[in-house]
């Protein structure tokens, strides 16, 4: 999806900043221990976008929402796949 399809598509923009808002979350809810032992993933950013997403929905910059899906998700997921790896199975 291109950048201007993005910002035509009002269900997916919702669709996206859920999710992100999700992500946001999860990542705010990972234990010191493990945002210790992953120190390259972005933690703070990942709930600081969270949080701006939630808080500041009025003030929520598209072109920055499509910035970051289309360049730092990817790399978001590779690092929790990568994490996922390294856990033992049922933890």
């Amino acid at each position: 999806m291109t950048a201007d399809e993005f910002a035509a598509d009002e269900k997916t923009q919702d669709s996206v900043v859920r999710c992100l808002a999700v992500l946001g979350e999860a990542a705010w809810k990972m234990s010191d221990t493990l945002k210790r032992q992953h120190p390259t993933v972005p933690w703070l950013l990942v709930g600081g976008m969270r949080h701006r997403l939630v808080h500041d929905y009025g003030a929520v910059d598209l072109g920055t929402v499509y910035r970051v899906l289309r360049e730092h998700l990817p790399v978001l997921i590779e690092q929790a796949e990568a994490i996922l790896r390294t856990l033992k199975p049922g933890r």
